[in-house]
């Protein structure tokens, strides 16, 4: 049974690899501009909540790239609550894939998927066991690496995720209240979210 779930599990993780060596490129792409990806969710009509979900876990997974042009747009086709909620789901889908695929695959894939000096500065700043540290981590505009450093540590997946949970969800709901036009903040003070 346990060699199955192992092959299943590395059958599955290659596909996405596959994907994301394929559809890569076209996603970086795609999410590079918001206008781009309101017009590829509107065409998907009702698959557009799980396709902004997958996106969302996606871009934390494959492209770090700041999610909150995905989740502006969600805001906007999607209106603030729902586009927000819809937010949130990605964000802690996306952060529970990075962390497992460090903790499964170790320090060698995190190096590779978000560079070697990238990662030793992240663990010069940060590896710590306690759950603390990452909680006033996870407060700053840092991205989405502190979700793989962390899954090179001992830290619970569910403690971080609801520290995730608790200290990003308001910038995931700002983000699509500015998306639905409910809110107006200027470029530069994205970087406080």
């Amino acid at each position: 049974k346990m060699r199955r779930g192992v092959a299943t599990l590395i059958v599955f993780l290659l596909g996405l690899v596959a994907l994301a060596v394929i559809y890569g490129p076209a996603l970086l792409d795609l999410v590079s501009e918001r206008a781009r990806v309101e017009a590829w969710l509107q065409a998907l009509g009702p698959w557009a909540p799980l396709a902004l979900i997958a996106l969302n876990a996606a871009q934390i997974v494959f492209a770090p790239i700041p999610g909150y042009f995905v989740q502006a747009a969600a805001g906007y086709l999607f209106g603030a609550l729902a586009g927000g909620f819809y937010g949130v789901i990605g964000m802690l889908l996306g952060a529970a894939l990075a962390m497992n695929l460090a903790r499964w695959y170790g320090r060698p894939l995190v190096a590779r998927l978000v560079g070697p000096a990238r990662l030793q500065r992240w663990e010069s700043i940060i590896h710590s066991d306690s759950t603390w540290p990452w909680f006033v981590l996870l407060l700053g505009p840092v991205g989405d690496i502190p979700y793989f450093v962390a899954g090179l540590t001992r830290v619970p997946v569910w403690k971080i995720l609801l520290i995730a949970l608790l200290v990003r969800m308001p910038s995931v709901f700002v983000a699509a209240a500015v998306g639905a036009g409910v809110i107006n903040i200027p470029p530069a003070w994205w970087l406080a979210f």
